[in-house]
């Protein structure tokens, strides 16, 4: 169970400040965010995890910022002339295809992007191909 104190709270905005800050952050490294305690770490991974706002990289294993990853990945699709697959938008954005995978998911069921009979990406509401 997550502590609950101004001491959980600090230590969550230090992670999300972290993560946000960089693309991509190995566990070992956000560790040293919080002086080591990677009980606290795990606790404040579950929390921000359970909020939709990281994803987790399994084969890093690292952590992302969901909404750095979603901004990049619209982009990318607003940017290609020719709608993407997965293959190619995990490429386009050196990300692992579960992670891709995963943000296609949401988007697809807000509406942001729409999937094709052959599985490729197209923009969907409030996406316009740059």
């Amino acid at each position: 169970m997550p502590l609950r104190g101004s001491g959980f709270l600090a230590a969550v905005d230090a992670i999300r400040a972290r993560v946000l800050a960089e693309d991509r952050v190995e566990r070992a490294g956000l560790a040293t965010t919080l002086g080591g305690d990677l009980a606290l770490l795990d606790q404040v991974i579950a929390f921000l995890h359970g909020r939709d706002e990281l994803l987790l990289d399994v084969s890093g294993p690292a952590v992302l910022s969901r909404r750095r990853v979603t901004d990049r990945l619209l982009a990318a699709v607003a940017a290609a002339a020719t709608p993407l697959d997965f293959a190619e938008l995990s490429a386009v954005l050196g990300l692992p295809l579960s992670v891709c995978c995963e943000v296609v998911g949401w988007l697809e069921r807000e509406g942001r992007l729409v999937l094709d009979a052959d599985g490729r990406i197209h923009p969907g509401r409030g996406v316009t191909r740059t």
